[in-house]
């Protein structure tokens, strides 16, 4: 697929969970003919991938990019929204419809440990995508297997072992090997690195660069790491409380960034790996948890220091220049303020 064409696009996707309850309150609120309150995990979101393109997803913990993530893979079902993969709907539940999605989109999990099941070989857990979608040509299979095993630095002699033998970078590769088995057009790696060593995690970064490259995939890469995501992406999408705060080049990050948020994440990573305070100049003003309640207006508008009186409304995404958009009150005021001076 040439670069620049449209592989995947999803637009207006939101998800509510409902609040943990004891079973006692559960049994209140069934008396009381309550419904249960509910948590908005996303809110609306929209993007596009292009082909050969890394976009990386940024967010804190509770942010919402793995529920995004398994929205996009079919695990969890959106409240609302849709979405369209190489010219199919994505959220088809047609049977063949729905296969030829999951071919098409693969999906490398965050727990190597949990990803595998403990109770079959390296070799059934290879096989299981070939006989869940059908591919007929069993002659071809171990050939398939051993292939994709040295593409991602392991030996053939793995296939007899099971996972409980094996490090977590191990685990890891055995996992992205599943992913690509199948040839798929875009590769969701959600924290694939966070649970791994500092220096494993920079050898499995290095592989999912050039499987990438090799394979010609897109890449959508979903981290909280500044660093990480800025060093693997082309493009980054900031979440905060299941909203899309920004959406910029990765080349801009660190000089560009306009959202509040954003520039607090960056702070925040250029703190506590080079020990600068206070690097791009945003605190927060108050206690702003993703668990506490969201208001209606802006997600960030509690932890915000620049919010006044506009931030009571939840702000659009706008684009400040082109490939850069930004859902805040703030620089869109600033903006034309400067319009405003330079036409007096």
């Amino acid at each position: 697929m040439e670069t620049g064409s449209e592989v995947l696009r999803v637009w207006g996707l939101s998800k509510r969970f409902e609040r943990e309850r004891s079973m006692l309150q559960h049994l209140y609120d069934w008396w009381s003919g309550q419904s249960a309150s509910k948590v908005q995990a996303l809110c609306e979101v929209g993007m596009t991938i292009f082909a050969q393109e890394t976009v990386g997803i940024l967010g804190e913990s509770g942010s919402g990019k793995s529920t995004l993530a398994r929205i996009l893979m079919g695990l969890l079902h959106s409240d609302e929204g849709g979405g369209m993969l190489l010219g199919n709907d994505l959220f088809d539940k047609r049977p063949g419809i729905r296969l030829a999605n999951l071919r098409r989109m693969q999906m490398v999990f965050q727990d190597p440990f949990g990803s595998l099941d403990p109770r079959m070989s390296i070799k059934n857990i290879l096989l299981e995508p070939f006989k869940i979608h059908g591919i007929a040509d069993k002659q071809d299979w171990n050939r398939r297997l051993v292939d994709g095993l040295a593409e991602v630095g392991l030996e053939p002699n793995v296939l007899a072992r099971y996972p409980a033998e094996f490090s977590g970078g191990q685990r890891q590769r055995i996992g992205i090997c599943r992913a690509l088995l199948l040839d798929p057009s875009v590769l969701i790696a959600d924290e694939a690195v966070s649970a791994l060593d500092v220096s494993v995690q920079a050898q499995i970064l290095e592989l999912l660069v050039r499987l990438k490259e090799a394979r010609r995939l897109s890449l959508i890469f979903i981290s909280h790491d500044v660093a990480v995501v800025r060093q693997l992406a082309d493009r980054i999408i900031v979440l905060y409380r299941g909203s899309i705060v920004e959406s910029l080049s990765a080349d801009c990050l660190l000089k560009d960034a306009a959202h509040p948020y954003t520039r607090r994440l960056i702070g925040a990573a250029l703190t506590l790996r080079e020990g600068i305070s206070k690097a791009v100049g945003v605190d927060v003003k108050k206690n702003d948890s993703v668990s506490e309640p969201q208001s209606a207006g802006c997600p960030f508008v509690a932890g915000c220091p620049e919010a006044f009186a506009d931030c009571s409304d939840a702000p659009k995404l706008m684009e400040l220049h082109p490939g850069h958009m930004v859902a805040c009150h703030v620089p869109e005021t600033v903006r034309a303020v400067e319009k405003i001076a330079s036409l007096e």
